[in-house]
């Protein structure tokens, strides 16, 4: 069909089906066209016609159902009275026996991507890698940035809504699992985890070698002459990755012959006040925050030689505060985070710091996402792929020789 007119063509699609329903040739409750085929009918990518579907189902037109396709509503005449006639519908989780190779084939083409924040290089580039091997598969990404439980919960229910054919996760730190990522596991939505993986459930993720990550840095450190090794976290909440890199830390210690010392293992230290512009309000909160102690303890009083940051930013909050304490790096103490920081009064070639290969993440994310939306693979999504990946350790200026006493 050759389109030739100034109307939307989202506009001409939903005209279209209009006109079906009211002519009879769908009925309450009938399955529409696949998207793939209103595509070729109309001549239009894949977005023209989610928009066009999109737009009916918010006027109770139609409704959709995640991995099952687009419906005629009971009424479709009467929005609010077809939207919930319909919700109850529209909430039924994917029945496996249902979610069939035919339709797959039929997916919106959309991917929800959910993560924490993007103020950071690391999340940034697992963002471009997923981008860019979704593009490369003819998948179109929904991003949304959750910072904390209850919006990433809402994400994945808004993502549901939509109608994406699958979800790339980026889980917040939190004490339990997240109940809507179970449910996606219950209900055999296409997910996949990245950075982070549910110890004990089986889900397919792709994930850094964190383990690695924390003996590479022991090792480097141990090599330059240092014993008293600390390890720093401003997590609050347990995540897979932070206590990965806490055990890698633990192991290579313990391997070296250095006896655990739960002193130098520092956690929830206080970065709430890291981007203030004051100088002044940044040194009270070194001062004063409880959570700091230990930390300022362990540098003022030479607990520590070498200090291991499971981020990039605690790292530079912690040179801030060997600035206000007048310590050098490294000439007093050596510094080895994860992650080249993205905000550093110092150059780029500063921090010795464990290299992910977050791009990579990505990327393979994404490639796991679109083997799993296959139409041969939709009938045992209980094939989980688990990908990790290993960092390297990357010395720059940040690290050197215990200072002689």
């Amino acid at each position: 069909m050759k389109i030739e007119s100034r109307t939307p063509l989202y506009a001409m699609i939903k005209d279209y089906i209009k006109k079906q329903i009211s002519e009879g040739t769908f009925n309450e409750n009938d399955r529409l066209p696949p998207e793939v085929e209103l595509m070729k009918t109309f001549n239009v990518s894949r977005i023209t016609v989610t928009k066009a579907l999109t737009e009916m189902a918010d006027e109770g037109i139609v409704y959709r159902i995640p991995g099952r396709g687009t419906y005629v509503s009971r009424n479709p005449g009467n929005p609010i009275e077809a939207s919930e006639a319909n919700e109850s519908r529209a909430k039924e989780p994917v029945d496996v026996k249902t979610d069939t190779a035919e339709n797959r084939r039929e997916g919106s083409g959309l991917i929800g991507f959910t993560i924490p924040t993007l103020e950071d290089y690391f999340s940034t580039n697992i963002l471009n890698g997923i981008k860019k091997s979704l593009d490369e598969r003819g998948y179109s990404l929904l991003i949304q940035i959750t910072f904390n439980r209850a919006k990433e919960e809402q994400a994945i229910r808004n993502f549901i809504k939509f109608g994406v054919d699958g979800m790339i996760i980026f889980p917040v730190d939190q004490e339990t699992y997240n109940e809507e990522i179970l449910a996606l596991k219950v209900n055999h939505f296409p997910f996949v985890l990245v950075d982070r993986y549910l110890p004990g459930i089986d889900t397919s993720y792709v994930v850094s070698n964190n383990v690695l990550g924390g003996k590479l840095a022991v090792s480097h450190l141990y090599e330059l002459g240092h014993r008293n090794i600390a390890i720093c976290t401003s997590t609050m909440l347990p995540t897979s990755s932070t206590g990965d890199r806490i055990n890698g830390y633990l192991s290579e210690l313990a391997e070296r012959g250095i006896k655990e010392n739960s002193e130098l293992i520092i956690k929830d230290i206080d970065v709430s006040k890291f981007e203030s512009s004051s100088d002044s309000a940044l040194k009270n909160n070194i001062v004063t925050s409880v959570n700091n102690l230990r930390l300022i303890d362990a540098l003022k009083n030479g607990k520590a030689t070498a200090f291991i940051v499971t981020d990039g930013k605690t790292a530079v909050y912690i040179s801030r505060i060997c600035e206000h304490l007048g310590i050098r790096i490294p000439e007093d103490i050596s510094l080895i985070c994860f992650d080249d920081p993205l905000y550093t009064p110092f150059n780029s070639s500063f921090f010795t710091h464990i290299k992910q290969s977050e791009s990579s993440m990505g990327y393979r994310a994404g490639e796991i996402m679109a083997d799993l939306l296959k139409p041969e693979k939709s009938e045992n999504l209980q094939a989980y792929h688990k990908i990790i990946l290993d960092p390297e350790l990357v010395v720059r200026k940040s690290s050197g020789p215990v200072r002689k006493k």
